[in-house]
């Protein structure tokens, strides 16, 4: 914003003279007036020349008026009439007064007016306060440069990170729909289970037309609930007493006791796996399903491995029990997105739903039909079939399958 010289000469603490002055010393001669506006970049010059002391330039009084002027008639023995009034004569006089003109006096020669002399020292500094004006609006342009370059930047990541926000939302929306079919799957598996468990219960205790329940007996002994008869089994089978009664014992449902012993139940020939979840009873190694905790761990360990090598991060389990389920997901890689389904025929329209978003469907003693192989052959998905029904199968399985 541009300054008056007479307001910045107050500023400094100076007469506006030699605010001129200082104007005419750095260069700038055209400023004459105290009223001249004066732009922020001379301001800035002329308080630089006030720190760095250079010396103002005297500046010429303005023309004065002519000195000598005509010489007015002077009236030789005339009154105040004769002057005012021509040709009136005073009584006594015949003739009007003779106006006599006084001798012009000769004019003096002029002074010679004072020219603004700049000494060389000044001359420096003259052009460095020249300089530095110049690159103070130098300054001013780079900065508000940089200033825009930052907003034009700043722009374009506030357009990444929404374009990045939309594509997750848009992932996520993906992954919830397909979430979706999962879980109504995975609600009807539930449903069997319910089911499963229904009668599960009643076989703990129903009275049947051939015989009476071991519950019975159990709680006629003394027990109360289903907890303390399972403890005194525990406690029989401790004490090596329940293997006489085991061969009188009969169930009146094969198939559901079948399926619960092939779910509760496994056979290790070591130590159990840590995180289970199921009964382990330690046999030969070769009846076991896992030699011992370790080898569990070490071909889940090889899936994870097989699989992030392959740059396979989206992988489906169908089938396999309920323990084998809660060993893959306490101990499978976390980088990977598992899924676990349990077991049921495939058919189309569940093929269909196996590839979507999948990188690896393993089918782990799950059959399908043809038209479901038609959908896995056509997919992207590299689909595995694993007929035994154990961890290290399945990591033999899925080995195999990415090496063709």
């Amino acid at each position: 914003m541009a300054v008056r010289v007479r307001k910045l000469a107050r500023e400094l603490n100076r007469s506006a003279d030699e605010v001129l002055g200082l104007l005419h010393a750095i260069g700038f001669d055209r400023y004459r007036s105290a009223d001249d506006m004066l732009p922020d970049a001379m301001v800035e010059a002329v308080r630089r020349a006030v720190r760095e002391r250079v010396q103002p330039v005297a500046i010429a009084a303005a023309a004065s008026r002519a000195e000598n002027r005509a010489a007015e008639p002077v009236i030789v023995g005339g009154d105040l009439m004769s002057r005012l009034v021509p040709g009136v004569v005073r009584v006594g006089r015949t003739e009007p007064d003779r106006r006599v003109p006084a001798p012009a006096r000769s004019p003096e020669p002029a002074k010679p007016t004072a020219q603004p002399t700049v000494k060389p020292h000044e001359d420096v500094r003259v052009a460095s306060a020249m300089r530095s004006a110049v690159d103070a609006e130098r300054s001013a342009v780079d900065a508000e440069r940089d200033m825009v370059r930052r907003e034009v930047r700043q722009v374009a990541e506030r357009d990444l990170a929404m374009q990045s926000e939309r594509d997750r939302l848009a992932a996520e929306w993906a992954t919830l729909a397909e979430e979706r079919v999962s879980v109504a799957r995975a609600r009807e598996a539930v449903a069997r289970e319910r089911e499963d468990l229904a009668r599960d219960r009643s076989v703990a205790r129903p009275t049947s037309s051939t015989g009476t329940t071991l519950a019975d007996l159990l709680t006629n002994r003394g027990l109360r609930g289903l907890d303390e008869c399972e403890r005194a089994v525990g406690a029989l089978a401790s004490a090596r007493l329940l293997g006489d009664l085991l061969v009188r014992l009969k169930v009146d449902d094969a198939d559901l006791v079948e399926r619960f012993l092939r779910d509760r139940l496994v056979l290790v020939a070591g130590d159990a796996p840590v995180g289970i979840g199921a009964a382990a009873v330690t046999v030969a190694p070769e009846r076991a399903e896992v030699a011992d905790g370790a080898a569990a761990m070490k071909a889940i360990a090889r899936i994870g491995d097989s699989l992030m090598m392959a740059g396979l991060r989206r992988v489906l389990f169908v089938g396999g029990r309920p323990a084998w389920h809660k060993l893959l997901r306490a101990h499978l890689d976390a980088r990977l997105e598992v899924k676990l389904l349990p077991g049921s025929p495939r058919g189309r329209a569940e093929a269909e739903q196996d590839v979507l978003r999948t990188d690896v469907v393993a089918l782990w003693g799950v059959a399908a039909d043809a038209a479901a192989r038609e959908v896995y052959g056509q997919s992207r998905a590299v689909v595995v079939f694993v007929e035994q029904d154990n961890v290290t199968a399945l990591a033999n399985g899925i080995a195999a399958g990415l090496a063709g």
